[in-house]
């Protein structure tokens, strides 16, 4: 049987064969297993575990501490419960049984009494390592999340013993099936949701969270420029009612009103509606990350929006869709050594992420990683031929920050050939310091898509134009078509 390692409560490390652990009981080697038993797939690179847990000392003193650390977790807990590959570090699950873990599991599993069963108090309760602030910034941050996963957990035990008999498990199957392609986030995959949303809801009209995917598919397919916005206002705000009015006491029903407003631009009503669902449930990572998008584009209020994104990527750590809405957050900061940490899982967690490889690409541009750009460009490439015209643009702009002009100026050429969008190409454009052909660009674009006013106002690509006379016609344009409470 594997060691058990308690992170909920009282911190514990017992093992099942009476071999001695007091060695590994160091407050820092526990905080070391805490922070790989909480990491997606139990990993963490030895730069960020240095950076957790020996933020006072040099490199080499730091690199040595965490090298003893291992020994000695591997001595007492078994050589193959923490595995190395490069600068990765890994806890095994077959040698180390976690509650977090086990809790997590349960949670998303929708387990929800067992979920209750694991958590038996706050995360590292009690627990203090010195001269560690980031490592007690992080222990607060995961207290919070798994608190609100808990709470989840007991609204949802609460909520099936009332409702136990609303909808049949094969409806709520549909539902979850639905509601997985609705996270992918590519016109296809959105497609595929709405029909599982359809076939949930002629199945049983009273399937609450069916109405509410069917609006949030709508809601997303205008947000990428897949459809008008009138049209989805109207399918969406449809199903939003039919929602709302079978129960409005569920958070997924007040995300989905908070979409709708959303594509109305009523951004006080939409910001209610999202802190109205959060209130109700604070795992709901979807709708903090709408309103982290609403608190960028219609308040300006980049540090709010940048706060309530990186809880919702913490509280669903595994979503592609979270990861790399928190990459792009960081791009528009210029923190992009961040923004390629968030952006490369999230491109390993869904290869076919529309904007994973294009993120992926333009952070490692502004970190000189010329080898990684055309590593991400060219798997985009085989992955979405159909974006072929938008990641060669992409790639444009990235050869152009490398310092590749000639380079940067063909692709642009190609890409405006091969059919990429306008807004695109004027990023390309303004990259390879074309002012002119990127304005025009700028004039073309319908600048619907979901991110483009935040392009507009803060992508450093954007930089050497924004203090052209021309580009005053670009905000008023962004101003008529978003109506920012801020510009």
């Amino acid at each position: 049987m594997p060691t058990r390692l308690t992170l909920l409560g009282t911190v514990s490390l017992t093992s099942s064969d009476s071999r001695p652990l007091r060695r590994a009981l160091q407050q820092r080697r526990l905080a070391l297993l805490a922070v790989l038993a909480t990491a997606p797939d139990q990993s963490a690179s030895r730069d960020r575990l240095l950076g957790l847990l020996w933020p006072d000392r040099d490199e080499r003193t730091a690199r040595h501490l965490l090298a003893d650390s291992v020994y000695v977790l591997r001595r007492a807990l078994g050589h193959e419960a923490i595995s190395a590959a490069g600068e990765t570090l890994r806890l095994s699950a077959d040698h180390v049984w976690t509650d977090v873990t086990e809790f997590q599991r349960a949670v998303a599993d929708a387990r929800w009494s067992d979920a209750l069963r694991l958590y038996r108090g706050e995360f590292l309760d009690g627990f203090f390592v010195r001269n560690a602030t980031d490592f007690d910034q992080w222990a607060l941050m995961e207290r919070s999340r798994l608190h609100a996963l808990a709470v989840r957990a007991a609204n949802a035990s609460a909520s099936r013993q009332r409702r136990a008999t609303d909808i049949d498990s094969a409806t709520a199957g549909i539902i979850a099936r639905g509601r997985y392609h609705w996270h992918q986030r590519t016109r296809e995959s959105i497609l595929r949701a709405i029909e599982y949303f359809n076939h949930a809801v002629e199945r049983d009209t009273h399937a609450v969270e069916g109405w509410c995917g069917l609006a949030d598919s709508w809601i997303a397919m205008a947000g990428r420029g897949y459809v008008p916005t009138a049209v989805a206002i109207a399918r969406a705000a449809a199903s939003a009612e039919r929602a709302i009015t079978a129960d409005d006491t569920l958070s997924a029903t007040h995300t989905t009103m908070g979409g709708v407003h959303i594509l109305r631009r009523r951004w006080h009503d939409a910001v209610a509606s999202l802190r109205r669902a959060i209130t109700i449930d604070p795992a709901n990572a979807d709708a903090r990350h709408w309103l982290a998008m609403t608190m960028l584009t219609a308040f300006g209020a980049r540090d709010e929006a940048f706060q309530e994104q990186a809880i919702a990527a913490t509280l669903n750590p595994t979503s592609a869709l979270q990861l790399g809405a928190l990459g792009w957050l960081q791009y528009l900061r210029r923190e992009f050594a961040l923004s390629r940490s968030s952006m490369e899982p999230a491109l390993h967690l869904n290869a076919d992420l529309e904007e994973g490889h294009a993120g992926l690409a333009r952070a490692a541009a502004r970190l000189g990683d010329d080898a990684m750009v055309a590593n991400t460009i060219a798997g985009g490439l085989t992955r979405g031929k159909h974006r072929r015209g938008d990641l060669l643009a992409e790639h444009a702009s990235a050869l152009a920050v490398l310092g590749d002009m000639p380079r940067a100026q063909r692709l642009a050429e190609q890409a405006s050939a091969e059919g990429a969008t306008s807004i695109n190409l004027a990023l390309a454009w303004a990259s390879v310091g074309d002012a002119s052909r990127a304005m025009d660009c700028l004039s073309r674009d319908s600048l619907r898509v979901y991110w483009a006013p935040q392009a507009i106002w803060w992508d450093p690509r954007l930089d050497a134009i924004r203090d052209d006379r021309r580009f005053g016609r670009i905000w008023n344009r962004v101003a008529d078509v978003w109506s920012p409470e801020w510009r």
